[in-house]
């Protein structure tokens, strides 16, 4: 897992496709084959990073949405932030 900039902005890799259902989401990548299912607040956060925010304001943005003690809600984010990089689904 590669290390996470908290304020580094993070985007998609052009390679992904999503596909949103309900809450929940699905990330394709074409270009291994590879898919990745994300519950709600995955797909939060990859909203989030696809409107061009990063780890940190997408934390502060989720505290307003989910009840979840700050804390936890970063640690949450910057390890989902690094599995997505370290499956080359979002780029720097």
């Amino acid at each position: 897992m590669s290390p996470v900039v908290l304020d580094r902005t993070y985007n998609p890799s052009p390679e992904v496709m999503v596909r949103v259902v309900g809450e929940e989401s699905v990330v394709l990548d074409m270009a291994s084959g590879r898919y990745l299912g994300m519950n709600e607040v995955g797909t939060r956060v990859w909203q989030l990073l696809e409107g061009g925010a990063t780890p940190a304001a997408a934390v502060i943005t989720l505290l307003d949405e989910f009840d979840v003690e700050e804390p936890t809600l970063r640690a949450h984010v910057v390890t989902f932030v690094g599995e997505l990089i370290g499956l080359g689904l979002v780029v720097v």
